[in-house]
């Protein structure tokens, strides 16, 4: 009797960012082989940095071809990690990020709640601001 695994294929994810006026862009795509199955992007306003002491960041949009499959999920961490990477080669403070949501997108408020991130600190008439917390990595 053969036993066979049902397991879903290695992914590649492709990064990429550019900045346009005062923001960060930055998208990560999954791809499965040569086919785009998921993809997650942010903005980082860059002129607050320097005025509040830490960064906003937008989750702009997560999108997953593969429903029910946890794909969407796993390319929102990347872009989470990603953005932690372009956080310290531009020497940002990473103690904590705002992050907004617009409030009728309940797939990227779906995606931050599976991410532990649910605390809504402020609504405004745009959408619901959440306070993301990274941990300090030089108390490991």
């Amino acid at each position: 009797m053969i036993k066979m695994k049902n397991k879903m294929p290695e992914l590649e994810y492709i990064r990429t960012s550019s900045i346009k006026e005062d923001h960060l862009y930055g998208d990560v795509h999954a791809y499965e082989g040569e086919k785009k199955v998921a993809g997650c992007g942010f903005k980082i306003d860059l002129e607050g940095i320097a005025e509040l002491g830490y960064y906003r960041v937008e989750m702009l949009w997560v999108s997953d071809e593969k429903q029910g499959t946890g794909l969407s999920l796993k390319v929102a961490r990347a872009a989470l990690q990603y953005l932690q990477e372009c956080a310290k080669e531009y020497s940002w403070p990473l103690k904590s990020v705002v992050a907004s949501v617009l409030k009728e997108d309940s797939a990227v408020k779906r995606i931050l709640k599976k991410l532990g991130i649910n605390e809504v600190i402020e609504e405004t008439k745009d959408g619901l601001i959440y306070q993301l917390d990274f941990e300090d990595e030089e108390k490991k």
